[in-house]
């Protein structure tokens, strides 16, 4: 008995090893896999002109899930991205989960106000895509619509003060490759939002009053806290987005990169600076920018 007994802690013991062996070579190998398309990711990021301060980001998590983390300033275009904590984590095993979190949230520095554009929070739950494109050129966005074509967003939540926005939805592309998607959103203490936007001058006084008492009639009290909450779907359709049923913002149309064998040594994402040049043609100066 005792010894068919110490048989079977020998065995248990090996078979743990024998586990622990099979998934630490399952982890490098995915972890290989982020590394590579991260050191891709960077070298894109710095043929758009996208500079990381303080150094790249930095690929770890064994023997957890693999992440990628980064503290410190993103400047693009001469416009800084404070980022005192960021993490990346993810198997990037299509359908397993992909998180994305600053708990410090981050802020745009000038000439954006930091009233406006700074965030003590934000967390990211989607579903990770079994690929994603090559490039965001028309021939790998299409192979992408085909074989993937949507990106489903589990959480979305961003924290400013007692201002708390939380949604959860899709994005997709349509049969022209423009992204269509849904949120339902509930968003608490939009008062102050609003409060915000009238003291830095985005909106006047009469606008802040008309959209305070528009948002009240459609807002809801929450029986446990008290707290008024805002609850709106938020479409984007036909370069359209809508709050609610009311059409908030038109988007310029995505002319993605058209050539169907772009030269490898390439690597400036055209489809996206198109857009880029489109949008600050189209998209009038407010007071804040």
């Amino acid at each position: 008995m005792r010894l068919e007994k110490k048989h079977w802690i020998h065995f248990s013991i090996s078979a743990f090893f024998m586990a622990f062996f099979f998934y630490c070579l399952a982890w490098f190998f995915l972890f290989q896999k982020m590394e590579d398309k991260l050191n891709d990711f960077v070298a894109d990021a710095y043929m758009d002109g996208i500079v990381f301060e303080q150094g790249n980001p930095v690929a770890g998590g064994f023997p957890f899930t693999p992440n990628v983390r980064f503290s410190g300033t993103v400047r693009y275009q001469g416009i800084p991205v404070i980022i005192p904590e960021l993490k990346v984590s993810s198997f990037l095993i299509g359908g397993t989960p992909f998180s994305i979190d600053m708990p410090y949230g981050f802020a745009l520095g000038e000439p954006f106000s930091a009233e406006i554009f700074s965030f003590d929070k934000v967390s990211v739950n989607m579903v990770t895509p079994s690929s994603i494109p090559g490039q965001l050129s028309e021939r790998d966005l299409i192979a992408w619509k085909r074989k993937v074509g949507v990106l489903t967003f589990k959480s979305f939540n961003v924290r400013k003060g007692v201002i708390q926005f939380n949604a959860k939805g899709f994005v997709a592309l349509d049969s022209a490759l423009q992204p269509v998607g849904k949120f339902e959103t509930k968003t608490r203490g939009y008062q102050d939002l609003i409060a915000i936007l009238q003291q830095t001058q985005v909106l006047q006084q009469s606008e802040a009053g008309i959209i305070s008492v528009a948002l009240k009639g459609l807002s809801q009290t929450d029986p446990l806290t008290g707290e008024e909450v805002l609850s709106l779907p938020v479409t984007l359709e036909n370069q359209r987005l809508f709050l609610g049923p009311v059409q908030v913002a038109r988007l310029p149309v995505f002319a993605w990169d058209r050539r169907r064998s772009p030269d490898q040594h390439q690597r400036s994402h055209d489809g996206l600076r198109g857009f880029q040049r489109k949008f600050d043609k189209d998209t009038p100066r407010r007071p804040y920018e």
